[in-house]
């Protein structure tokens, strides 16, 4: 459970997340931690945004006898629009116990309402694809992930805008 809270000003928007993470283990329980996350983007030119967030900066304890800590995430990466209708897009994330990893997207509008979207990201190696369907209020977003040992994962997200722009 989490809320968060965003501000725009002028060509930059910061947020800030705090929340409550559980985590449970069978044979062990489970734990609730606090957790907090920050983020913005900022309009760099008319067609390019940067972006970057930190996921867990309070760089919460799972466990105090075993130091476990929940993640902490840290991403920053670009959105480059040449056109109306198609987004590149390249990112890095970086755990702080892991190497980084690099993702790259691309995005094309094929209908006001129907948008085709392919990536790929490594640590580990995966290849991405999916649809967006967004007539008016409604949106529905399909992704396919091909991932180096996991294999194929779906994913399929609804929802509606309450509030028209």
């Amino acid at each position: 459970m989490s809320l968060g809270l965003a501000h725009k000003i002028q060509l930059v928007s910061l947020g800030v997340q705090g929340g409550v993470v559980q985590m449970g283990t069978k044979g062990f329980g489970s734990r609730r931690v606090p957790m907090l996350s920050v983020g913005g983007t900022a309009q760099l030119l008319p067609s390019l945004r940067f972006g970057g967030s930190v996921y867990n900066i309070t760089q919460s304890r799972l466990h105090e006898e075993t130091g476990e800590y929940l993640p902490t995430l840290m991403r920053a990466g670009l959105l480059w629009q040449p056109l109306e209708l198609l987004r590149l897009v390249v990112q890095t994330d970086k755990d702080v116990d892991y190497p980084a990893s690099f993702r790259t997207g691309l995005e094309y509008q094929l209908r006001s309402f129907l948008y085709l979207r392919t990536g790929l990201s490594t640590q580990p190696l995966s290849l991405h694809g999916g649809l967006g369907f967004w007539p008016g209020r409604f949106r529905m977003d399909y992704a396919l992930q091909h991932h180096a040992h996991l294999g194929v994962q779906h994913q399929l997200s609804v929802g509606l805008k309450l509030q028209t722009e």
